[in-house]
């Protein structure tokens, strides 16, 4: 063996103080663990005092956004705002015949619904209006 592989007397003093060093801070750990544990265990025993202030949150009702999801592209009425008003708006005085041939007549042809989406549509509002408000 080298001379240089042989540690010194002072690194093996040092290396044992280190060591021990370490011993009592696990020592200090391990009576630390102890005492909380038997604080739990006490409390545990001796029950819940107090009542319990956080109070109980409902879970959130999800957004309309949610609600309303349909997978796909939306319907020509849900994405066109204008279209949805005209349509809307001759929902309580126009049959749905008549407002198909109003759309017709005011809108072109990219942006036209006939009778069966306007139909859809209504079926769709209404429902939720009247099941949320029966009044």
């Amino acid at each position: 063996m080298a001379e240089q592989d042989i540690p010194s007397n002072a690194d093996r003093r040092a290396t044992a103080q280190g060591i021990l060093a370490m011993c009592r801070d696990v020592r200090a750990d391990v009576a630390r663990i102890e005492r909380e544990a038997e604080a739990l265990l006490a409390s545990l025993e001796n029950g819940h005092e107090d009542a319990v202030k956080v109070p109980v949150q409902r879970p959130a009702q999800p957004s309309q956004h949610l609600r309303e999801h349909r997978p796909g592209r939306p319907k020509k009425l849900a994405a066109d705002p204008d279209l949805r008003a005209f349509v809307d708006a001759r929902f309580n005085r126009m049959t749905f015949d008549q407002i198909a041939d109003d759309v017709a007549q005011n809108f072109p042809p990219e942006r036209q619904v006939k009778r069966s989406a306007i139909h859809d549509w209504y079926r769709r509002v209404y429902k939720r209006k009247y099941q949320s408000d029966p009044g």
